[in-house]
């Protein structure tokens, strides 16, 4: 399995969510295309635990347990049209139509990340 870009969407999130606590994956809310283009789309979820540090996003078999009242976190990576990587993070309810409509077409590969 491929975490490259898994990992770039838990260190956005952890940089500007959490309040001091540790954010950690949930979920592939999206086919996971890239192929000829890049274009992953998770769920993050702020768990119980404290941040160990303030880069500190890798994975953490203890923090499993999601905060209450926390909302998930959306986060997409992919390249924009101009080649560019964008990797985005908002709270789920949030719409990021504008800022993720700058991606290149999400559907055009044949092969997946896992």
């Amino acid at each position: 399995m491929n975490y490259e870009h898994i990992d770039k969407a838990l260190k956005k999130a952890n940089e500007n969510f959490g309040l001091g606590f540790h954010v950690a994956f949930h979920s592939i809310k999206e086919p996971v295309k890239l192929d000829k283009y890049l274009y992953v789309n998770v769920l993050l979820q702020v768990t119980t635990c404290r941040k160990t540090s303030d880069n500190a996003y890798e994975h953490r078999d203890e923090c499993t347990k999601r905060k209450n009242n926390a909302p998930m976190i959306d986060c997409v990576v992919c390249k924009t049209h101009d080649g560019e990587e964008l990797v985005d993070c908002a709270r789920a309810f949030q719409n990021r139509a504008e800022i993720r409509g700058k991606c290149q077409q999400r559907y055009g590969g044949h092969g997946t990340a896992f």
